[in-house]
């Protein structure tokens, strides 16, 4: 497999800054908004209890206010002016007295249009009533408080301007609160940005240098528990993807170096086959039949291609998506079509279920069956055999066997026994077929000794759920 192309390499400093710039935004716009609802939520309190202590001031003053003006109308002799003349309105703009339709007031300013319709109506107000209104262009809280031992009524004017006042000093120390809360979060997330992605700048380095092909390079180990886990699967990825380029890398030279091998010889047995047309009828067959030897071997190595190139292309699970097949059964079906005797076979009465592809298992049987005549001097035994929930294929040989620090490596694809290519006309791919399907069928193969001296594959799948 061809290197993966050189890509740019991102710059860390760049992501990491824009991290940075985020985790500041993030935290700026949080303690923005925590001390917008607090200040917010203090203003309308602060707001409720000023005006109510003022509204309950205001009462207090307006009925002593009423009170005084009572006793002083109750005393012969003394007029409604006399009595608001001699009345001192603490914390009030006015005091305006009506009495038998007719008005009088403490302030040269203010009159009975300072009074609200709402609190003047014709007929005498049964309560206290107050009401907010503006009084000579400024806000002000209008009491009314009937007297009716004197038939009047005593209204209160009080000036909320310094309550107003000391609103629009609180809501600008609020809102420069919020604003200096904002600055101060911006640098505390600018700072912690920067404290929680240190340890990401090693990792941001070593995954682009992973990314411009360098597939050597393993992320650090760090004591972050938080990191821990992801260090281990993006090294776990790496280390995975490096084995794969490697072995495609190898499968391709494997490949190259196969179809080098029989494309010589049939180009050299066609030219001979040219330059001597006229010549002895036997050389002419023997390189035709070196030919036919070569063109078998050719196809039979690119139908294994083909199929490792569909297993690697369709990683299916195949016992989740296959069906039911009875494993004695479909040896024997494989037996017959070959041309070998059933006698081979040793299997316990009844079926022996597995689930999975039923091509493929056909296949990887015919594969171990072609292996032992290819390689181990023909088939001595196949036995089935039922073992803790699975099902076990034993194919036994005559040959030499295989030496155990072979029996591992007989199942890479290309790879035969001893370290060399077999020269039986095999493709070294038969059991590099054997050990995938296996897999794909959550079974394991193993290479062993045989009884007799020749090798031993043990295929071991699990028995279908019944």
């Amino acid at each position: 497999m061809p290197r993966p192309e050189a890509v740019p390499r991102p710059r860390a400093s760049g992501l990491l800054g824009s991290l940075r710039v985020r985790v500041g935004a993030a935290v700026a716009g949080g303690a923005v908004l925590v001390c917008a609802v607090f200040a917010v939520a203090t203003y309308l309190i602060a707001r409720q209890v000023l005006t109510a202590q003022r509204q309950e001031a205001v009462l207090r003053q307006a009925y002593l206010d009423a009170r005084f003006l009572r006793s002083e109308l109750g005393t012969a002799g003394t007029s409604p002016a006399d009595a608001l003349d001699s009345l001192d309105p603490q914390g009030a703009t006015a005091v305006l007295l009506q009495q038998d339709g007719r008005w009088y007031s403490s302030s040269f300013t203010l009159d009975a249009d300072a009074v609200p319709a709402s609190l003047r109506p014709p007929a005498p107000l049964p309560s206290t009533a107050y009401l907010p209104t503006r009084v000579a262009g400024e806000l002000s809280l209008v009491v009314a408080v009937p007297v009716p031992a004197v038939g009047a009524t005593v209204y209160e004017v009080a000036p909320l301007e310094e309550l107003q006042g000391t609103l629009r000093v609180l809501a600008t120390l609020l809102t420069a609160g919020t604003l200096a809360a904002g600055v101060l979060g911006a640098l505390l997330g600018h700072w912690l940005g920067r404290r929680a992605l240190r340890p990401l700048e090693p990792m941001t380095a070593t995954a682009a240098a992973i990314t411009a092909g360098d597939l050597g390079r393993r992320f650090p180990a760090t004591a972050d528990p938080a990191l821990t886990g992801i260090v281990g699967a993006s090294n776990a990825m790496v280390e995975t993807l490096q084995r794969r380029i490697e072995r495609d890398a190898r499968f391709a030279a494997d490949v190259s170096h196969e179809l080098r091998s029989p494309l010589t010889t049939l180009a050299a047995s066609i030219e001979l086959l040219q330059a001597r047309n006229d010549g002895p009828a036997e050389r002419r067959r023997q390189a035709l039949d070196l030919a036919t030897t070569e063109l078998g071997r050719f196809r039979r190595l690119l139908e294994g291609l083909l199929e490792l190139a569909r297993a690697d292309a369709d990683p299916r699970d195949a016992v989740a998506d296959g069906r039911v097949v009875d494993l004695g059964d479909l040896v024997r079906h494989v037996l017959r079509e070959s041309g070998r005797p059933a006698g081979l076979l040793d299997a316990p009465a009844g079926p022996l279920p597995v689930r999975g592809d039923k091509l493929r298992l056909a296949r990887m049987t015919a594969n171990l069956l072609d292996n032992a005549d290819r390689h181990g001097g023909g088939t001595t035994a196949v036995s089935l055999r039922r073992a803790d929930g699975a099902v076990a294929l034993t194919v036994d040989d005559e040959g030499p066997g295989v030496a155990p620090a072979d029996r591992e490596r007989v199942f890479e694809r290309f790879a035969t026994a001893g370290g060399h290519r077999a020269s039986s006309g095999g493709t070294g791919l038969g059991l590099a077929l054997v050990a995938e399907t296996v897999a794909a069928h959550h079974g394991t193969v193993a290479c062993a000794e045989a009884p007799g001296g020749g090798a031993r594959f043990v295929v071991t799948l699990p028995l279908a759920a019944p």
